[in-house]
């Protein structure tokens, strides 16, 4: 779940990156039951970020869980008034704490960042560490696979092995780009199909961003590249080519889905199906969706998959009112069907997980007021959920993943919430 799209440029959870800088220009207690009610326990500032002035879920934090070892593994960024530098998070053993690892040197205030490593000082500010990517995957033997444009892994033991270097070709400057709108490529979202690791993303050929998957069949060492076909009917013009957005696997199946691009307000995205480990794949389209980043995600659940976002922003007939959560189900990967979604009210599905029992937690955010608020929705998309209220500016959620435990975990840049619920983790996750 992961803040790489500006600009209309649309990757998997990008709703961090849609959100404006007044995300943490305030505070306000959130309407509707609070999480405790439904099994979350609330860890308020449990979540150390490397600034004096925490994030809040804006351009930078904490960005992706993955469960490691008996807690989590967070990923994401820190701009250190020179650059952006990766920074990784680890649970404590009763994983109600999340701290920098590797950790700063602590000031005379603990969690706080010394002078010469605050933004803006130092020659290069300080240089973060640990494991970096887009593309986050939990590995079968407790590691943890990471990768952007080349792939690594961190072990049980906490080392960061670097593996295969995908080779994404170099982007030539745009003089036309907006600013922020550059792409430079690499994968975006990785899942395991048996023994082989695919990584979906795109290159860019000629200023266009061409759907690419990665695959390797040695654990990463080496990766192999494909150009995903073009769907049939690509060329309407609801269609604008883009990277991958999202992807699943189960088993042998995995779904993968693209993107529209630049003022697209009624996309269809392209999808493709493999059902042997990513060797063939087919073609289809969406129905035609709402708004310019109807998408955060895919997954396999309860013999289905279920692609989540948003019905959002597409135009001046929509201008005012607030985003409203987006699913669409599909049997096969390629023929999808749009939901109703009504029960689950206002806001944009960010994440998705299922936790030990099966059950699917939805992780929310909705704007109101001048500030974004987070919450979560168990027991599915219908009639059936329950949504319950995590907290808005400096308490905003960014991620949610599943322990090995079978517990959701939820986390932002500053807190922390764990589910009570324990069980083992679904088989379809």
């Amino acid at each position: 779940m992961t803040k790489w799209g500006k600009s209309g440029l649309l990757w998997v959870a990008t709703a961090a990156a849609l959100l404006p800088a007044v995300a943490g220009c305030g505070d306000r207690k959130a309407g509707g039951p609070a999480a405790s009610e439904t099994g979350f326990r609330h860890y308020a500032g449990a979540v150390q970020y490397p600034a004096v002035t925490k994030d809040s879920g804006g351009e930078h934090g904490l960005d992706t869980l993955v469960p490691y070892g008996g807690c989590v593994l967070g990923i994401g960024t820190y701009s250190n008034g020179h650059r952006d530098v990766g920074v990784n998070w680890t649970g404590d053993a009763a994983c109600t704490k999340l701290s920098l690892d590797p950790a700063p040197e602590t000031g005379a205030t603990p969690g706080e960042v010394p002078g010469d490593m605050a933004p803006g000082n130092g020659a290069e500010g300080w240089g973060g560490g640990g494991l970096m990517g887009r593309a986050v995957l939990p590995g079968e033997d407790g590691s943890v696979y990471a990768a952007g444009t080349s792939l690594s892994r961190l072990d049980r033991s906490g080392r960061v092995q670097r593996l295969a270097d995908l080779k994404v070709p170099p982007v030539e400057p745009d003089p036309d780009a907006e600013p922020g709108a550059r792409n430079p490529g690499g994968a975006a979202v990785m899942v395991r199909s048996g023994q082989r690791l695919i990584l979906g993303g795109s290159v860019t050929e000629q200023r266009r961003l061409v759907p690419t998957v990665w695959i390797s069949t040695d654990r990463g060492r080496t990766v192999r590249r494909h150009r995903l076909p073009t769907p049939g009917g690509a060329t309407s013009a609801s269609f604008t080519g883009t990277g991958v957005l999202a992807m699943a696997a189960e088993g042998r199946r995995i779904v993968v889905i693209g993107g529209n691009a630049r003022g697209r307000g009624r996309p269809r995205l392209p999808v493709w199906a493999s059902t042997d480990g990513g060797r063939t794949w087919r073609t289809g389209l969406t129905p035609r969706l709402h708004g310019y980043a109807p998408l955060s995600g895919v997954l396999w659940h309860d013999g289905r998959w279920i692609a989540y976002g948003a019905r959002s922003y597409g135009g001046r007939a929509d201008y005012g009112k607030p985003d409203r959560p987006s699913v669409l189900t599909s049997a096969d990967g390629l023929h999808w069907r749009t939901e109703n979604t009504s029960a689950l009210g206002e806001g944009r599905i960010r994440g998705a997980t299922v936790d030990g029992s099966g059950t699917l937690v939805l992780l929310g955010l909705r704007s109101g007021d001048h500030v974004f608020c987070g919450m979560v929705w168990t027991g599915g998309f219908g009639e059936g959920a329950e949504r319950a209220e995590l907290g808005c500016g400096d308490s905003l959620p960014s991620a949610i993943t599943t322990r090995a435990d079978g517990k959701v975990v939820i986390a932002g840049s500053n807190d922390l919430w764990v589910a009570g619920t324990s069980g083992r983790r679904a088989s379809g996750r």
